[in-house]
């Protein structure tokens, strides 16, 4: 073979090729230079090859299984009751409720942030470690939720193997006067004697810290000597901390408070607040204690265990995945769906998709923070139409003035020229209001801001009528402190009348140049009514949303008839706006709200309310 000649060649050649000599060793007598041999290194002993490192622990992908089955399905069912009840209708996206698993409850599940909670379900939920970070589900996680919730999981362990924080109306209300807390003026308010703990100083709740410096607020909260040992804190100028060792018991608590919460600033419109003696509340406390494990199952079994299945509401998203926007589920981008109607099949997917957000506008405005909005005749929004926003003669999509906002359907929208002309469509819009609205729009500087929202809510106009405004008395309200929100006096007078030039002493101001100060986005219309201007709808609604969610607190609160904890305007402007940015520019968070409702209108939801919120808003 050829490799057996190639072996032979190569041992002859080794033994015919001549050899090195041995060196040789010089004797100690020889007389010559010393032969200097190349000093030798140091024998060092071979290393033990290195073991191989681990196999590094695989981060959790989309698709892998999930842990904690059965305490996913319970805390998503309480997300979904709160929801279906309307108790996180004015928070938009910022609660959080989460639930300890393992056993040094450092790790615990919480709602994925971007998300309405009619969509949680259990295998969307986030599971999280005392530092934030994911361990399973797609993110992003709220990082004021990890502030808040981590320290007290950790440091109560089983005691606090569930934390709501939420801004509920009515125990918020209580939150933010000077005597705040759950008081013992009921027999069932008794149960919780010794149980309630009131914090009146407002520190906020940021990832980097409180106003009182870099520790978390969780951390701060348990070293608070009013909260020390108790379950059911109010926070003042905040909201709700509520902590239980199962769902069962916190979703009995978060519901009865809440109504307990509303009897109270009732009862204490009374010119006679009374409150039951301690020892009467002690004898009825221990009389329920009796049965409180039996209450708190029957109330769960009744009223929430039906939403333990998780079934989701009828077409909605699975939460799984990137959070899409709202137009990716409308019937255009649907095979399943219904016929399309014409207007759909004869626009351009732009134009069609912007009447879709109009049209959802209206119909979460008819049903505001899950209170009826008796919006009028008056009720308006304009928004330019795609690709006409810089030629020389604008067109808008407006609102007819004779479609009430709840009635409000994508089709129904018509198009006008800057004049208030009806260029195409069959509804009627009132030109001389239009101009003025659109006047508005341009006041400070011009092409600024597109979308322009008036209407009435239920608690601005409460406040409108006593003459009020909004007050910094809770952190719903402190995005509202800077000079872009205001309070027009227009007593007497039409919107048309405000925005022409001052007629005598009619008006102290012009409305259009006071609205131009400042270039702000919303102001509050002494004989009701709200304006807003904005980037987009979604921009508008949500300063609409907003507004009108503080102004429910403030309400509440000045019902009492208490003195309310009012921050200086001044300090409130130095605190962080909690992601919402700048609100003369739409943030991502603005965005977001607005798509997660805009989601459950299309699944027939709207905050409890099936009947406003339908799919109809996209015929």
């Amino acid at each position: 073979m050829w490799w057996s000649a190639l072996a032979v060649a190569a041992v002859a050649r080794a033994s015919t090729a001549p050899r090195a000599p041995k060196p040789s060793v010089l004797p100690s007598f020889d007389v010559g230079p010393p032969v200097e041999l190349p000093e030798e290194a140091p024998h060092v002993e071979e290393a033990a090859p290195a073991a191989p490192p681990p196999e590094a622990t695989r981060a959790w992908q989309p698709g892998d299984a999930l842990s904690h089955l059965a305490e996913r399905a319970q805390l998503a069912s309480a997300f979904r009751a709160l929801a279906s009840r309307g108790l996180s209708a004015a928070s938009g996206l910022g609660n959080h409720l989460t639930m300890s698993v393992g056993p040094d409850y450092e790790c615990f599940l919480l709602n994925r942030y971007g998300l309405h909670w009619m969509e949680v379900t259990a295998e969307n939920l986030l599971l999280v470690d005392g530092n934030g970070e994911i361990l399973e589900g797609e993110g992003p996680a709220q990082g004021a939720a990890i502030a808040l919730h981590a320290p007290i999981h950790r440091e109560l362990g089983a005691k606090a193997k569930v934390i709501f924080h939420t801004h509920q109306p009515w125990f918020t209300a209580l939150s933010c006067i000077k005597t705040g807390g759950l008081r013992m003026f009921h027999p069932d308010a008794c149960i919780y004697e010794g149980r309630v703990g009131f914090d009146p100083v407002y520190t906020g709740n940021w990832p980097e810290g409180s106003l009182q410096g870099s520790m978390m607020e969780g951390e701060r909260l348990l070293r608070v000597p009013e909260l020390v040992g108790k379950d059911l804190c109010f926070l003042g100028n905040h909201g709700t901390l509520q902590i239980a060792s199962s769902i069962e018991e916190a979703l009995f608590d978060c519901f009865n408070v809440e109504r307990l919460c509303k009897a109270q600033v009732y009862a204490m419109q009374s010119t006679r607040f009374r409150e039951l003696g301690r020892d009467k509340a002690l004898n009825l406390k221990a009389r329920y204690e009796k049965v409180r494990d039996r209450s708190v199952m029957n109330y769960y079994q009744q009223h929430i265990a039906k939403d333990a299945s998780i079934t989701p509401v009828p077409g909605a998203w699975d939460g799984v995945g990137p959070i899409p926007r709202g137009s990716e589920f409308l019937p255009t981008r649907r095979h399943d769906a219904a016929p399309l109607p014409f207007a759909a099949r004869s626009l351009s997917t732009e134009e069609w998709e912007l009447r879709c957000d109009v049209a959802a506008a209206c119909r979460l405005i008819s049903r505001l923070n899950g209170h009826v909005t008796h919006e009028g005749s008056f009720a308006h929004i304009s928004v330019p139409l795609p690709g006409t926003e810089t030629s020389e003669e604008p067109l808008f999509l407006v609102t007819p003035s004779d479609v009430p906002f709840a009635a409000m359907r994508a089709s129904l929208l018509v198009v006008c020229d800057a004049r208030g002309a009806v260029v195409r469509g069959t509804g009627y819009v009132d030109g001389e209001t239009f101009r003025a609205f659109h006047r508005i729009r341009d006041a400070g500087t011009p092409g600024r801001y597109g979308a322009v929202l008036f209407s009435h809510t239920e608690f601005t106009d409460r406040l409108a009528a006593h003459g009020r405004r909004i007050r910094m008395v809770s952190q719903s309200a402190f995005n509202f402190a800077f000079d872009y929100f205001g309070y027009f006096d227009a007593w007497g007078h039409s919107l048309i009348e405000a925005c022409e030039d001052a007629d005598g002493d009619k008006f102290r101001e012009n409305l259009v140049d006071y609205v131009a100060e400042d270039d702000k986005v919303f102001v509050m219309l002494s004989h009701g009514g709200c304006l807003a201007r904005g980037d987009d709808v979604a921009h508008v609604f949500s300063l609409l949303h907003g507004i009108d969610a503080a102004a429910e607190i403030q309400v509440y609160a000045e019902m009492t008839g208490f003195p309310v904890m009012e921050l200086d305007k001044d300090e409130v402007k130095t605190f962080p706006t909690h992601g919402y940015g700048d609100f003369r520019s739409k943030s991502k968070r603005m965005g977001l709200n607005f798509d997660a409702n805009k989601r459950l209108l299309l699944c027939d939801f709207n905050h409890g309310f099936r009947d406003t919120g339908d799919s109809a808003f996209v015929l």
